[in-house]
């Protein structure tokens, strides 16, 4: 006598949400922008059992896959122009600024029954990546004046910085043997 029993689901869950963020350039400068960050979760599950009775005695075999999938995807930018000031300055400062990140990682874990019917895991893979860039501009117009004797002296200034950056990595794990290895570039 013999039984089998097959089954698979999929569990997808995700969420959306963003907000705000200010930090201070001084002088009672403040910058502000916005983010927005999106995730994405599918888990993913199959699993085949089959008992055979013989001599009196049942055996149980079987074999389960679990797979989970995430992205994940965030941005920010900000494009403000604010009033500074100081004791001897005070300037009108633009900040323009942007960022973008991805992540993404696939997991796959497969597990089998041993002789006393509890499941082990078999096998398992992981594989992640992600990338992203980020900008940042800053330009600075203003006057100044400071004390030679009895004359003010007066000027004016212009200043300018910037950042630009990107990266990118993938990192890769599987077992074997009931030994871990590890891969990665970035």
């Amino acid at each position: 006598m013999s039984s089998s029993y097959s089954d698979s689901g999929l569990d997808t869950r995700s969420y959306q949400g963003g907000g705000e963020y200010w930090y201070d350039v001084g002088g009672g400068g403040t910058v502000s922008g916005g983010f927005s960050a999106t995730n994405v979760d599918h888990m993913i599950y199959t699993f085949d059992t089959s008992a055979t009775y013989a001599d009196g005695v049942w055996s149980e075999t079987g074999s389960a896959t679990v797979t989970d999938l995430l992205n994940s995807d965030s941005d920010y930018s900000a494009d403000s122009t604010v009033s500074s000031s100081g004791v001897d300055w005070s300037a009108s400062v633009t900040v323009v600024e942007g960022g973008h990140d991805s992540y993404m990682h696939l997991a796959t874990i497969g597990y089998a029954l041993d002789a006393e019917g509890n499941w082990q895991m078999s096998t398992a893979s992981v594989g992640a990546g992600g990338h992203g860039s980020s900008d940042w501009d800053c330009q600075a117009d203003g006057d100044y004046w400071y004390l030679v004797g009895q004359t003010t002296v007066t000027g004016t200034f212009t200043d300018e910085a910037d950042d630009h950056m990107t990266y990118s990595y993938t990192i890769l794990a599987s077992i074997s043997d009931g030994a871990w290895a590890l891969s990665g570039t970035g």
